[in-house]
Formats: structure tokens, C-alpha cells, sequence
């Protein structure tokens, strides 16, 4: 029975031949090639069938073992002379050679079995090949504990430098070489030390192409690269063995740590995507639990799996409103509860998602509405509400999410009319400007008739909590001093009171501001009735005057201060 494989032996340095010339080159220790189409598996080494590999044979041995009495009766038999004396000498300079000869035999065969047990992989499969048969292989060969080591780790080496003849990466490879490690039973410092030869070869070989600016296929064979290394040497248990040969690496590609996890997402990151496709195919396919598994293999990170799947759930929703016209029907939400619950999407992101993907078909139903409010003559609140209640539900839209989507729409629109009042104002056209303060105030009446009809708030509540509702992010629209311009055209038109102290609400004027506006438009009407009694030419104002000057006063609300001011 073979004795188990020490990891003194592995740690040596010399443990396995180090590799010459680039991945395809014909240096003999490289001829194991890999990988051929879809057998993901090794290919015999060129020379597996040829005379050397034939000395571990049976028949081969025996060669071996007669070389020595061979050559021994050779000499033997060509001496010059008839006297034992020089047979004998001759015959023994016969078996030196034939022990040379056998020598060098034997040191063949060893190194031939390299290509035999390649050809043994190739035949079996990577998977099929345990280590107790390799050994056996091996030893028939004459190959020593030491040397059958490094025979496996040139095997490992020469895989992973065979997988970089193709940029495309391969789920198989990685199973390939991890399967060799462990069926192997490499140690994680061989291991890391064949990654190590190949990246520096591959550096060598490619380095001009990793520095120019235009894309090369060398750049993808590097993140192919990186990723395979990442993936089998995470294997080892010790995080702090892990980090010493992924530095080493990165110092030899002048990397840091952000790199390093950026080329190897960017290889996990497609065959994740391809899970996630079929779990949106067939959410009972493949579970939570496995997606994590599978995740982990491909050393993708949290936050890269939890927007990957997010970005999943976002498509199959939109798929699912484009088939069925802009809704979703009652088995499509069971499905994507179903995929969601799959995937492990929390059920506030989900909801999240949901939204936004149904967003701009419900704010579009909202707009409709709305616009309906604004130029129907009567308050049709109730038909409305209808619509709007049928729309979120094919959109299995939330309370509190179509809330906000109906305040959004109804600040964007209060907004568009400021807009247009201040565009108004700033050509002079008052008369405009007062028009669609009109229609912002009318809108603002109409919504919050709707608003208290569909229950979102109670019946007799105060109107500014209304407005906070609805329309409480309208007066980052517009500064303080455009939100005063505009209530004091407002009040110039003679606008009712109502209107005035929903402009207020609306815009943010504060009520000293309003005051203060209101003194501004009522002032010069007390003044100008007042200086038509200083016309007059009395010394005193007649008592039907001062009357009519005390009605006024009344009339403008205008405080003693200010009609004293102006007395």
C-alpha cells in the first residue's frame, strides 16, 4: 500500500518541474494538452504511445531489466581473444554500458509517465481517476513517491495553462482543476505555486497586450485567468494562505484587491445570470439555498448577487407587463412571488421592484385622471376613483405605493402651472399669469375633493393637511420672492379668499408675506380714495366721507396703522 502523500513533500520547491514556453508550445513536459471541445478532460500527451511509455509494460521491463546481461554478453562475445581473461573484461565493459543504458531507460520511462497518466485522464475522465490507481500507474513506472507528486502538479499546471488557448470561460474547467486537486489531494501550497508559474509565464508572454489601450483577447484570457486562480485557491481553509498567494499574484499583475475581485465577477458574473434565467423560467428549478451555493463557487460578492437579482426580477417584470398590456395578471404575480421567493428577494425589495416597473403605466392612468378633474365642469371624483382603484389593481400596486405615485403626479403638474403663471408674470401678461393661478387653485380644489372622497384622508380634515399630502414638495418650485410676485397678482385679480389661501399653501408664502402683499395691493385703493377727499378743497372731511372712508377701511381689512400712514 502506497503511503500517504506528505505535505513536506508538497511544500518542497522542486516539487513538481516548472513549465517552459507558452500555453500550445511542444515542450515535452507541456505536451499534455487540454481541454478539447467539450471533453473537459485532459488529452493524452503526444508521446503517451510512443517507445518510452512502452518500457512500463510488461514487456518493457523485462527489456530494462536485460539491457545490463544483454550488453554484458554482447561484450562478451565480440573480445578479440579466446582467453577468459579478455572476454571477461570485455564483457564487463559490455555491462557498464548496458547499465548505463538501463539507466537512462529507467529515467525515461519515469518521466513517460507523465503522458501515460495524462492518457489515463483522458480516457476515464478527470472525475474517474482516483489517486490509488494513479499511483499505481505511476509506480509501475518507477516513479518515486517524490517525483509522482510533481508529475500531478505538472498535470494541474498544464491544465490551467491549456484552458487559457480560450478566452471563453468554462464552468467545467473550474470543475476539472478543482476535481484534480481533490482527487489529487494536492496540497494548497503546490497548488498555489503552479497558479503562480502560469500567471508569471502568462505575464511574461502577454504583457504587451495588458498595457495598449485597444482591446485584445489576451486582456479576457487574463480575467479567465484570475478567476480560475481565485476559485481554486479559495479552496484552502486558511484565509491567511489564500491572501498570501493572491498577493503574489497581484504584485506580479499590479493589482489591488478591488481588481482582483473586479476580473473575477466580471467571469462569475455571466453563468450566475444564466442560474437566474432559469429560475425565472422555473422558480422551483433551483432554490434559495442553492443559489447561495453557487454564488459562493463563483466568488461573487453580496451586494453583486443581490443586484443581479433584483436586475432579474426588474426583467421578468417587464416581460410579464409588455405580454399581458401593461398589467399583470393574476397567475403572473403568483409566478413572480414565486421566482422572488426563489431568488431570496426580501419582500420589500420586491415591492420596490414591483413599483417601479408598473410606475409609468400607473402615473400615465393618474395624469389621465387628473386631467378629467381639471376640465370637467362637475366633481366626478367617484368615477375616477374607480378607474384608478381597477389600475392598481392589474398592477398589484400598494396602497402607499399608489398614493405617492398620484402625489407625484399631482406636484408635477401643480408645478407645471406655476411654471407657466411665472412665465407669464415675467412678460408682463398679468392677465395670463392670473389665469393659470386660477387653474392651479381650481386643480388644487379638484384634488383635494378626490382625495377626500377616495379616503385618504378624513372628511373633515383641515385643507392645509391636504395640501401637505398632496402638494407638500410644490414650493421647492419656486423662491419666496416668486411665490409673493405671484400671490400679489393673484390678489390684483380679485381672486376669492379660498383661492388666495390655497395659492398660499401651495406656493409657501408665509402669512406675514401675505400681509404684507395684501397692504401692497389694498394700500393704494384707500389712497386713492382718500386723496379724491383731499381734492375736494374742504378743511375737514364732510361726515358722509369720513363714512364712506370707514366702509373702505372695513371693506380692505387694512389695519389703523397702515390708513393712519397714509392719512
Amino acid at each position: 500500500r502506497a503511503r500517504p502523500l506528505t505535505t513536506s513533500v508538497l511544500r518542497a520547491s522542486t516539487a513538481y518541474p516548472r513549465l517552459t514556453g507558452h500555453p500550445g508550445s511542444s515542450v515535452r513536459q507541456a505536451r499534455v494538452v487540454a481541454f478539447g471541445g467539450d471533453d473537459k478532460f485532459l488529452e493524452a500527451a503526444m508521446d503517451a504511445d510512443g517507445f518510452p511509455a512502452k518500457l512500463g509494460t510488461p514487456l518493457g521491463k523485462v527489456v530494462v531489466q536485460g539491457v545490463v546481461v544483454a550488453a554484458a554478453a554482447g561484450g562478451w562475445s565480440i573480445a578479440p581473444s579466446v582467453r577468459p581473461v579478455v572476454k571477461g573484461v570485455f564483457a564487463a565493459a559490455g555491462g557498464g554500458i548496458g547499465w548505463l543504458v538501463r539507466r537512462q531507460l529507467v529515467k525515461t520511462r519515469r518521466k513517460a509517465a507523465t503522458g501515460v497518466l495524462a492518457k489515463l485522464l483522458s480516457s476515464k475522465g478527470v472525475g474517474n481517476v482516483k489517486l490509488d490507481e494513479a499511483w499505481q500507474l505511476a509506480k509501475s513506472y518507477g516513479v518515486k513517491e517524490s517525483e509522482f507528486v510533481g508529475q500531478l502538479t505538472t498535470l494541474y499546471a498544464t491544465y490551467l495553462s491549456a484552458c487559457l488557448r480560450s478566452a471563453q470561460a468554462k464552468t467545467s474547467e473550474l470543475s476539472d482543476l478543482l476535481t484534480l486537486q481533490r482527487s489529487f489531494n494536492l496540497g494548497f501550497d503546490a497548488v498555489g505555486d503552479a497558479i503562480f508559474d502560469v500567471c508569471g509565464r502568462f505575464y511574461s508572454e502577454q504583457r504587451a497586450y495588458f498595457e495598449a489601450e485597444e482591446e485584445h483577447e489576451a486582456k479576457q484570457k487574463l480575467d479567465k485567468l484570475i478567476f480560475l486562480a481565485d476559485r481554486a485557491l479559495s479552496e484552502d481553509p486558511s484565509e491567511e494562505g489564500f491572501r498570501y498567494e493572491r498577493t503574489r499574484i497581484c504584485r506580479k499583475f499590479g493589482f489591488d484587491d478591488a481588481e482582483w475581485n473586479r476580473r473575477v465577477e466580471r467571469v462569475g458574473a455571466p453563468f450566475y445570470r444564466e442560474l437566474l434565467a432559469t429560475v425565472s423560467k422555473d422558480p422551483g428549478a433551483v432554490s434559495s439555498r442553492d443559489l447561495s451555493a453557487v454564488g459562493d463557487q463563483l466568488g461573487l460578492s453580496e451586494d453583486t448577487r443581490t443586484r443581479m437579482k433584483l436586475e432579474e426580477l426588474r426583467r421578468l417584470v417587464s416581460a410579464s407587463l409588455e405580454a399581458s398590456g401593461a398589467k399583470l395578471t393574476p397567475s403572473q404575480v403568483e409566478k413572480l412571488r414565486a421566482v422572488s421567493g426563489s431568488l431570496g428577494v426580501p419582500e420589500e425589495q420586491y415591492r420596490t421592484v414591483i413599483e417601479d416597473a408598473v410606475a409609468p403605466a400607473y402615473s400615465f392612468a393618474v395624469n389621465e385622471a387628473f386631467s378629467e378633474l381639471e376640465a370637467s365642469e362637475t366633481d366626478n371624483s367617484a368615477n375616477l376613483l374607480g378607474k384608478l382603484a381597477l389600475r392598481q389593481q392589474e398592477l398589484d400596486l400598494t396602497t402607499a405605493g399608489a398614493n405617492r405615485l398620484e402625489a407625484e403626479a399631482a406636484q408635477k403638474r401643480a408645478s407645471s402651472l406655476i411654471t407657466g403663471a411665472l412665465t407669464n408674470l415675467r412678460s408682463q401678461n398679468t392677465k395670463g399669469a392670473a389665469d393659470a393661478l386660477r387653474s392651479l387653485t381650481r386643480f388644487a380644489e379638484r384634488v383635494s375633493a378626490f382625495v377626500r372622497a377616495a379616503g385618504k384622508v378624513a372628511q373633515d380634515a383641515e385643507e392645509s393637511s391636504v395640501m401637505e399630502v398632496y402638494f407638500g414638495g410644490v414650493a421647492k418650485s419656486v423662491t419666496p420672492a416668486e411665490a409673493t410676485n405671484l400671490y400679489r397678482v393673484f390678489l390684483m385679480e380679485k381672486a376669492e379668499e379660498k383661492a388666495l389661501d390655497r395659492l398660499r399653501q401651495l406656493t409657501g408664502v408665509t402669512e406675514a408675506d401675505a400681509e404684507k402683499a395684501y397692504e401692497e395691493v389694498a394700500g393704494p385703493i384707500y389712497r386713492s380714495k382718500l386723496l379724491e377727499a383731499v381734492g375736494a378743497g374742504t378743511d375737514s372731511f364732510p361726515a358722509t366721507v369720513k363714512a364712506s372712508l370707514k366702509e373702505l377701511e372695513a371693506s380692505l381689512g387694512l389695519p389703523a396703522a397702515v390708513t393712519e400712514r397714509y392719512r
